[in-house]
């Protein structure tokens, strides 16, 4: 089990480093303003 973890972690680090947030949701059921607010805080660019 701890293989595994290991295994998902080390596969997710690129991603951190991308700068791109995609989001996979409802349409119309994110906030524009709550992205916006987000994307100036982290300086990453969602994308939804």
């Amino acid at each position: 089990m701890a293989a595994v973890s290991a295994a998902v972690l080390l596969w997710a680090v690129p991603a951190l480093a991308d700068g791109e947030l995609h989001i996979y949701n409802w349409g119309d059921y994110t906030n524009p303003k709550l992205i916006d607010k987000f994307q100036k805080q982290y300086n990453i660019k969602v994308t939804l």
